[in-house]
C-alpha cells in the first residue's frame, strides 16, 4: 500500500503520538507485527487477536439464562462470576435476560458518545457516558476500534 501525499504536521504529531502510546522507538520506520499479548521489544507491535466464532462463543458464555429455560433443559447454565470477594473486579460484560418487559415512562438514564476518526480513518475512538443522571458507577467508558490494522502500521512507519 503506498500514499501519494507527505505527512503534514498533524499527520506527523498523530504518527508520534501513537508510537508513543504503544511503546514503538520514535525514531523507527518499520515495525514487526506479531501474534501475541507481549511486544518482545520496541520494534514490534503484539496483537492478539480471537476469530469471530471465538468471540460470538465468548459473549454467549456471558449471557445469564432464566432458570425456567434451564429447568426444561431449553439451554445449559451459564456460569455466573461471583466477584463478591472482589468487589472492583467486574466482569468486562453481563448480559441479563428475562421474560418481563420493561417498564415503560419509568426511566431515569441519560448517556451519549463521541466518535472521532483518526488517521486517515484507520483508528476510532469514542468516548461516552451512561446513566449521567442517576450518579452510577462506571458512567465513563472509552472504545478504541482497529480497521485497517497493516495500513495503520504502514502509515506510522513512513
Amino acid at each position: 500500500m503506498f500514499f501519494h501525499h507527505k505527512p503534514d504536521e498533524a499527520d506527523i504529531a498523530a504518527i508520534t503520538s501513537v508510537k508513543k502510546i504503544l511503546g514503538l522507538r520514535s525514531k523507527k520506520q518499520e515495525y514487526k507485527i506479531v501474534y501475541g499479548a507481549i511486544p518482545k521489544d520496541d520494534c514490534e507491535i503484539a496483537i492478539l487477536s480471537r476469530s469471530m466464532l471465538k468471540i460470538m462463543a465468548e459473549l454467549g458464555s456471558h449471557i445469564e439464562v432464566p432458570d425456567r429455560d434451564v429447568t426444561e433443559n431449553r439451554v445449559r447454565p451459564t456460569l455466573i462470576e461471583n466477584t463478591d470477594a472482589f468487589p472492583d473486579l467486574r466482569p468486562l460484560i453481563r448480559i441479563q435476560s428475562n421474560i418481563a418487559k420493561p417498564a415503560v415512562g419509568n426511566q431515569t438514564s441519560f448517556g451519549f458518545d463521541v466518535h472521532a476518526n483518526l488517521f486517515k480513518n484507520r483508528v476510532r475512538i469514542g468516548l461516552g457516558v451512561r446513566d449521567a443522571i442517576n450518579n452510577a458507577e462506571d458512567t465513563i467508558f472509552l472504545t478504541i476500534g482497529i480497521a485497517d490494522l497493516p495500513g495503520l502500521a504502514y502509515w506510522m512507519s513512513r
